[in-house]
């Protein structure tokens, strides 16, 4: 299984996987001109993060990997904020601040399979992770904040 980052370190395995997603952002910064991508897609970003826990958890099951994480950075709120409304396609997958994530993910009935081309399958977690949002940087020219969530895979 590939992973993003494999570090050997004190005898101990450990495999990080990243993600990077943005929301258009536009500014001069000193003498460079700086435009971030809108990735969008915010339902199958969350997916793929979810997947990322998921293998790393298959990777310490199969005695692969001592430690995992995953870990994604983001200047785009939508992420970390609760939808706030229920019924969603991926509802499931959704990563906001403060939630527990745990069990067997799902998309809802409903989901175009558009949206689920290549990501079908259910995800179903061992272990319960407390999702907690951190502050990274704030750039005022771009009047943005970029936040980061690490999840540390313990089952």
């Amino acid at each position: 299984m590939r992973v993003d980052i494999f570090v050997r370190l004190a005898g101990q395995r450990i495999a990080i996987e990243l993600k990077y997603k943005t929301k258009l952002a536009v500014a001069k910064l000193g003498d460079g001109d700086y435009q971030l991508k809108n990735h969008g897609a915010q339902d199958i970003g969350c997916y793929d993060f979810v997947k990322d826990i998921y293998r790393i958890e298959a990777m310490r099951s199969n005695g692969d990997i001592d430690e995992g994480f995953a870990v994604m950075l983001t200047n785009d709120e939508a992420y970390r904020n609760n939808p706030g409304r229920e019924g969603t396609n991926a509802l499931a997958f959704r990563i906001h601040n403060g939630r527990d994530l745990h069990g067997n993910l799902s998309w809802s009935e409903q989901t175009g399979l558009g949206t689920k081309r290549s990501r079908e399958a259910d995800l179903k977690l061992r272990g319960s992770y407390l999702l907690d949002w951190q502050q990274f940087s704030t750039i005022p020219e771009l009047s943005q904040s970029f936040h980061f969530l690490v999840v540390h895979v313990t089952s």
